[in-house]
């Protein structure tokens, strides 16, 4: 019938051989594993219960996942042997870890690793693919997968069979021997790891999966738990929305590969928990996988857009620092770069006119938030960075700067005209704006930008003197975040910008509105925190901060707001009222167009806003640009809207060839937030007015908690535990977009920040926790 076969002399391996087997025959088998395999699998159950305080449920055990600390009946049919590692030291070197330090044990895309001087690309399982993440995030995104659907015969299992080479390169790339990210307290964790998953090569191999995925899931498990006591202790308290969203802004800020960043001068560091030798080597990636590395990483617009909810809410008020400082020493013709460059060959380029009005919100939001973590007011945080000394590289415009004079600058002894304070740069920001600003790009023509025309390359920026609006651009380049220029000479739209948006944006109007204000309260505290009290037009008058801001604040409704019309024949409505996207600008149509801009001139600058207006526009927003992750950026409504993006679209289609439609329709999740905001700031004022409209806010609350449950649905589904950039029509996956997006991650935390301020407000509980 069959027969016990050995097939090495060791005893290790056994076969059944069978024989003249009659059709229609059962056999029954019993297995026992061998003495080696037993003490195996006891030193993984010693592993799980020394390490993370876990022990396998005996149904569990056959998903291949763990239970929390509860012993099943069956936990007594084998003994726990110690494991080789001294008990707790895996929690114990995981505490040890910088944040910088868990963005490598966890992430880590490929263009973030196969670059000079790392070559190393993501784990590839045949039949598969290559995991998202080289760190633990792409296995566990994985493994959770298998344990879900009990899927034995995943890929990764049948990989895990045949050998462990997935185990060494967990731990390998860990190592000190790896001088990518030099780091001792991962290379400590490395080689505990080693010993760790020793175990797991004595094992039969069919349960070397779910041994893999009960350590694995375990040290992953601890790692989320010390990223939840490092991010602000309001996450500590928070839903899986929350500690899911600060996680994901984890992956994007790390070690910054293939670059050199600005050098940021010796000063005094803001200690935390979080002191990191190699932090100044680190940046804010604008998205994961396309802009990871090299020239492509670093975006001014895209980086301030996403501090506060990346860095500074998660009280990483350090990083915050370096970051506003590397930006804030490229200062140049008054703006600041919207391409940082790789510090190496690529210059920074100065054709945004948004990124200096983002940086200039984010100082107001980072010096806010360090004076409330001190409890003092205003100008009274010790921490502030206001008069930290930044080395500026462009101390006149026509300086060569950085990378060009790299390595010739003493930074122990610098000339004395490249040292100023930090708020003696941002008072230049501003000075140039109200003074004028207008250049012409260097090395403008085709080696800078192959699709623009000639006078695409000349930048405008500045303040009108009859509203005090920020005003710039011209119907040839495409100056603000909906910066999409043309490229298809088949379809006829190479050279043309899609959204040139030339004139006074309203989201720069509003930022410009949030800044001075500041700016007032600053100076009125402490002239030594800022000593400037305003600026100095070309016309000779000197604006106060205050009188800049009385300024646009009389201006802005009669400016910005689009009333109803209503039909002369039947009395219904043709068009609803709404805040326009562009004033005083070339094309009179785009100025009337509604888009979700007007959201950030709303959250940052309520008072700019007609309450009962405000509430009106943003019902009219919930209908027409609302969509389960992102906003429509532009109404379906009109002419120009198309939804489906596509760069690879070589079509003869003006309006979509070579993605042409980027900022026309597709719905882009970072507006999302600002959305948030903007209601739940606006239906609180609403009930200041009329205290009968309280049953609104219930509404609105659960509005937002359901967009916030799809975020986070979102989230949890995706290899890349984040969210994208953008998704095509009614959040349809898009192809062209990146997977995880710095700014829509930040601003769901802002949003999700202040969702769980007004439900403890409205509760009585105190705010952030104390």
């Amino acid at each position: 019938m069959f027969k016990v076969v050995h097939l090495d002399d060791n005893g290790g391996t056994d076969a059944l051989e069978f024989y003249d087997f009659p059709p229609g025959c059962v056999v029954a088998v019993s297995v026992c594993l061998n003495d080696a395999q037993t003490e195996a699998l006891s030193r993984v159950r010693g592993a799980l219960l020394h390490q993370f305080g876990r022990r396998i449920h005996s149904v569990d055990a056959r998903k291949g996942s763990v239970a929390n600390n509860t012993v099943a009946i069956a936990d007594t049919l084998l003994p726990v042997y110690p494991d080789s590692v001294d008990h707790g030291l895996i929690k114990r070197l995981v505490t040890d870890l910088s944040l910088a330090d868990i963005n490598w044990l966890m992430y880590r895309c490929e263009r973030e690793e196969n670059v000079p001087g790392i070559g190393r690309k993501p784990y590839y399982v045949p039949g598969f693919g290559d995991l998202v993440f080289c760190g633990l995030q792409g296995v566990v995104s994985v493994m959770r997968h298998v344990a879900q659907f009990n899927d034995l015969g995943h890929p990764i299992c049948q990989h895990l069979r045949q050998g462990l080479w997935l185990l060494t390169y967990l731990y390998d790339r860990l190592s000190l021997d790896d001088p990518s990210h030099p780091s001792r307290q991962l290379d400590a964790l490395s080689r505990a790891l080693k010993q760790l998953f020793e175990p797991i090569y004595g094992l039969p191999k069919y349960l070397i999966p779910s041994s893999f995925g009960m350590l694995v899931g375990c040290l992953y498990q601890t790692v989320m738990e010390e990223i939840s006591m490092r991010v602000g202790k309001w996450t500590e308290f928070g839903s899986s929305t929350v500690r899911n969203l600060v996680t994901a802004s984890l992956q994007l800020y790390g070690r910054a590969p293939n670059i050199q960043l600005p050098t940021i001068l010796p000063a005094p560091a803001i200690k935390g928990r979080d002191d990191d030798p190699n932090r100044y080597n680190c940046s804010l990636a604008a998205g994961l996988p396309h802009f990871a590395e090299g020239m492509w990483r670093n975006w001014g617009r895209d980086t301030f857009i996403a501090l506060r909810g990346c860095l500074i809410l998660t009280e990483r008020y350090e990083e915050a620092a370096n970051t506003i400082l590397q930006f804030a020493s490229l200062l140049r013709h008054g703006l600041i770069p919207n391409l940082m460059g790789d510090g190496l060959c690529v210059a920074p380029r100065y054709n945004a006119r948004d990124a200096v009005w983002f940086w200039l919100y984010a100082i107001c939001c980072f010096e806010d938030a360090l004076a409330a973590s001190e409890g003092t007011p205003i100008g009274g945080a010790k921490k502030s960075i206001l008069n930290r000394p930044v080395l500026r590289w462009f101390p006149h415009d026509d300086t060569p700067g950085w990378p060009a004079e790299n390595g010739s600058v003493d930074f122990n002894n610098p000339p004395e005209d490249r040292v100023m304070p930090l708020c003696d740069v941002m008072q230049e920001a501003l000075q140039r704006h109200a003074s004028g600003i207008e250049f012409r790009e260097r090395n403008a023509g085709y080696q800078l930008d192959c699709q623009m025309v000639t006078e695409g390359f000349n930048v405008k920026a500045g303040i009108q003197e009859r509203t005090g609006f920020v005003y710039g651009g011209n119907p040839h380049n495409c100056g603000t975040w909906m910066d999409k220029m043309g490229s298809s000479e088949k379809a006829g739209n190479r050279g043309k910008p899609a959204t040139p948006r030339d004139g006074c944006a309203v989201e720069l109007v509003g930022l410009a509105y949030a800044v001075v204000t500041w700016l007032d309260r600053a100076h009125t505290a402490s002239q030594v925190y800022y000593p400037h009290e305003g600026v100095e037009m070309p016309n000779g008058a000197k604006w106060t901060w205050n009188d800049w801001a009385t300024k646009i604040h009389n201006n802005f409704e009669e400016a910005f707001w689009l009333p109803e019309e209503e039909n002369t024949c039947g009395g219904s409505l043709i068009r609803q009222g709404y805040y326009k996207d562009l004033h005083d600008s070339s094309d009179a149509n785009a100025e009337a167009q509604l888009r979700p801009n007007f959201l950030v001139a709303m959250t940052v600058a309520p008072d700019l806003f007609d309450t009962w207006k405000a509430w009106k526009a943003l019902e009219l927003t919930r209908k027409q640009l609302v969509g389960p992750l992102g906003m429509k950026t532009l109404d379906p409504r009109d002419k120009d809207y198309r939804c489906a993006y596509n760069n690879s679209d070589d079509s003869c289609d003006f309006y979509t060839a070579q993605g042409f439609n980027y900022h026309q329709g597709p719905e882009w999740l970072w507006l999302t937030g600002y959305y948030i905001r903007a209601k739940l700031i606006m239906v609180q004022r609403l009930i200041d007015l009329d205290n009968k409209l309280l049953c609104s806010r219930a509404r609105v609350l659960r509005e937002c908690q359901e967009i916030m449950l799809r975020l986070n649905n979102h989230l949890r589904s995706s290899p890349w535990r984040s969210l994208p950039e953008l998704t095509q029509a009614n959040g349809e996956f898009c192809p062209g977009s990146c997977t995880s997006q710095a700014w829509s991650v930040g601003t769901a935390i802002e949003a999700i920040y202040d969702l769980i301020h007004v439900n403890a407000r409205m509760h009585g509980l105190e705010f952030p926790p104390t």
